[in-house]
């Protein structure tokens, strides 16, 4: 009789009873040390282990920012496609008035390279490299080009558009991948350029495919792979030169000698028109173009 009050006057071990509650405890531990619930351990990893916190935290950075720099490389690259598909068109009116307008988006396009020099290829360097090197680098892109633009001239070719192109597009979309990761303004500043320099860029390189004998479909391929080169080149610029802002600036710098050589050179030339204002009005728009998305992105 005294043993059944005894048990009776003992606390019913329930669900919320602190002994119990020690039970679960131990059940759930040594369940997930046998392994008999992954999911609940590897969650109880990420949440104990700051270690492994941190890792997570920087491969789902590395991941987003690498998605970003592809989205923005593809979106300035796919101007590169439309601008040859409105030259394929063939949308310009005949006449004197199409050619007026046809010479000024020759000028339209030198004047946001020049602009593209202006704000983003040449302040880097003049900004990290010194002044021997700055002269240097600069200087060897001139001549670089001066050779290679008599080269294609003696050949019979005339793509002078499409080797700026070439050379403004390439090492601004490493440039782009380059610095996103430490100053993003700058990087879509960067896009935004590479975007707007690329359609009349394109546009022109399109005409000049043409005169260098090339078929309209076959022009249109040559222009089409630029728009992946240009991901590939952020990728790139993204994964093995961030940090490395000497030779990014350098980089940058050895293409506006290049640019400029090439504006000055060829498609200058190109865009006057005799007794017309249209290419010299279109080429202080493109450069003025170039001075608004340097204001409203960095200031």
């Amino acid at each position: 009789m005294q043993r059944y009050h005894e048990m009776k006057a003992r606390p019913i071990l329930g669900a919320g009873s602190r002994p119990q509650r020690q039970i679960d405890t131990q059940i759930r531990t040594r369940g997930m040390t046998l392994g008999t619930s992954p999911r609940a351990s590897t969650n109880l990893c990420i949440k104990c282990d700051p270690f492994s916190l941190t890792i997570h935290s920087v491969i789902l950075k590395a991941v987003e920012e690498i998605t970003k720099v592809i989205l923005y490389s593809l979106a300035s690259g796919a101007t590169v496609v439309a601008g040859g598909f409105l030259a394929r068109a063939n949308i310009l009116p005949q006449g004197e008035l199409g050619r007026e307008i046809s010479h000024g988006i020759v000028a339209f396009g030198g004047g946001v390279l020049v602009a593209a020099v202006a704000f983003v290829l040449a302040p880097k360097g003049i900004e990290l490299l010194s002044l021997p090197l700055l002269t240097s680098v600069f200087f060897f892109g001139v001549v670089c080009f001066l050779f290679l633009d008599r080269f294609i001239g003696q050949h019979g070719g005339r793509v002078a558009q499409l080797m700026t192109m070439l050379m403004d597009f390439i090492p601004e979309a490493i440039a782009l991948g380059a610095i996103f990761s430490t100053d993003r303004e700058t990087g879509l500043l960067l896009a935004l350029l590479i975007g707007m320099q690329n359609l009349p860029e394109a546009y022109n390189s399109f005409g000049d495919l043409l005169a260098s004998g090339f078929s309209p479909n076959r022009s249109l391929l040559i222009l089409a792979p630029f728009s992946l080169a240009g991901m590939a080149a952020a990728v790139f610029g993204y994964s093995f030169l961030a940090g490395h802002d000497q030779l990014v600036a350098s980089l940058m710098l050895f293409s506006a000698g290049a640019i400029l050589y090439l504006v000055f050179q060829d498609i200058a030339p190109m865009a006057k028109l005799k007794n017309h204002w249209t290419p010299a009005m279109g080429a202080t728009l493109g450069f003025m173009l170039g001075m608004i998305a340097e204001k409203l992105l960095t200031y």
